[in-house]
């Protein structure tokens, strides 16, 4: 199986709302594209902090 056909497969299995981020985001300018991954990431951080934050305080609270 060659690279192509190997890819092709990957995209049939996303969903159609992550196919169309993916076509997006491919458009992008690579400026653009490294700006989407920073936030996407600095999101992600964030949800996390979040989570360990009420994480400690629902010890805090139960202990």
């Amino acid at each position: 199986m060659n690279d192509h056909n190997t890819k092709t497969e990957r995209l049939s299995e996303l969903s159609k709302a992550e196919q169309e981020l993916l076509t997006y985001y491919r458009a992008l300018t690579t400026f653009n594209q490294r700006r989407v991954i920073t936030i996407a990431k600095n999101a992600y951080d964030d949800v996390q902090r979040t989570i360990r934050f009420r994480e400690s305080n629902y010890h805090t609270q139960k202990g």
